[in-house]
């Protein structure tokens, strides 16, 4: 019930995921634990990434699924990059 994934679309149909998890409810933001989660996804893979700190990384797509390590900060997934 703490994950979030919200599908992101702009003017150009351009999609990105932002994914997230937070604390149980009512505890501090210091309780929040990392944890793997599956999104399904219509594309192919691997997919940009980009951290909350603006690191990068490729995260590969399986199945029409991908892999998520949620945590505290958001990521951003790009899914389809604008036109």
């Amino acid at each position: 019930p703490q994950d979030y994934v919200l599908r992101l679309i702009n003017a150009a149909g351009g999609v990105k995921l932002a994914a997230w998890t937070s604390p149980p409810s009512g505890q501090s933001p210091d309780k929040t634990v990392e944890h793997d989660v599956v999104v399904p996804v219509a594309a192919a893979g691997p997919l940009a990434a980009c951290d909350l700190y603006g690191h990068e990384s490729r995260i590969p797509v399986t199945n029409g699924s991908l892999t998520l390590r949620l945590g505290g900060a958001t990521q951003y997934i790009t899914v389809n990059p604008s036109r």
